[in-house]
């Protein structure tokens, strides 16, 4: 069945006079007749009465009328939804995050793509770096922000975010009132880290840190996330190194302090696995790249 068929008889359904209907479809009336005919008879069914000076509906044709309207709904849903995921303004994308990108930087990406692409969907899972790059080879998430430097042989990454590190300190600890400190002020602390196993390029760089000042390796104590991490500090068993965007999930059992300048950084890189194919996800990396300049 032709689709410029069923918009025919919509047509003269809808006016109930064959000339006034050939006029707005812009066709002559012989030609709008022939095809309701047609249809009539691929339906096997009269559609329309017809007399000299009045058209009606059948009762076939008053239900065909009511899914006919729908079909042709429905197909311009269709074609409009589809114009929208080949231009990256509709789908859905799956984003992993690490904790220390929940903050400041998914909430920032989220703003700009409800601006430009308010249609678009984003399902948002917290993985650790390690996991989001197991989870991109799978294709389980579309995109992740994850903890730098990272090396994979697939895997792409760019930088988005880059922030100086800090100190975290039990709020009763005797450096907790300093502006600033060094990294040499923390000699003889416990650092607590999040495993090596889940993001070991950033646990590599912490305590490379320590190396180039001329300091020996602090003793650690891995922690699997921010809640436990928070928890052993307020218990005195040891302090962090953590980026300026770093939130004590509300705890007053702790204090953040400035390292003195230039303070050192970590970086937050946005991954994705080639070829980029996908309009969404072309629309979430150009977005991601422009949010924060990288310094």
């Amino acid at each position: 069945m032709e689709l410029r068929r069923l918009r025919y008889f919509l047509a003269v359904a809808g006016d109930l006079h064959f000339t006034r209907a050939a006029e707005r479809l812009g066709i002559a009336q012989a030609s709008l007749s022939e095809q309701i005919r047609k249809l009539e008879d691929e339906v096997g069914a009269p559609l329309l009465t017809r007399s000299s000076r009045h058209v009606a509906l059948t009762p076939a044709g008053r239900v065909l009328q009511i899914h006919a309207q729908r079909v042709l709904d429905h197909l311009e849903h269709a074609l409009r939804s589809t114009r929208l995921v080949a231009s990256g303004l509709l789908g859905e994308i799956r984003l992993g995050a690490v904790g220390s990108a929940m903050t400041t930087l998914v909430p920032a990406l989220l703003r700009d793509l409800r601006q430009h692409s308010p249609q678009l969907t984003v399902r948002i899972q917290q993985l650790s770096t390690t996991a989001q790059l197991l989870a991109l080879t799978e294709y389980r998430i579309d995109v992740g922000l994850l903890r730098a430097p990272v090396v994979h042989p697939v895997i792409r990454t760019a930088e988005v975010m880059r922030e100086p590190l800090t100190v975290v300190l039990p709020a009763g600890h005797p450096m907790a009132e300093r502006q600033r400190l060094t990294l040499a002020d923390l000699t003889g602390e416990t650092l607590i880290l999040w495993p090596r196993a889940e993001s070991p390029g950033a646990y590599d760089e912490t305590l490379e840190l320590f190396r180039e000042a001329g300091l020996g390796p602090p003793q650690t104590i891995e922690a699997p996330d921010t809640t436990s991490e928070v928890a052993l500090i307020a218990a005195g068993l040891g302090v962090a190194l953590q980026p300026a965007s770093f939130t004590a999930l509300g705890s007053t059992a702790v204090t953040v302090v400035q390292l003195r300048r230039p303070a050192p950084t970590t970086a937050v890189d946005i991954a994705w696995l080639p070829p980029v194919e996908d309009a969404a996800l072309r629309q979430v990396l150009s977005t991601a790249r422009l949010l924060t300049p990288t310094r």
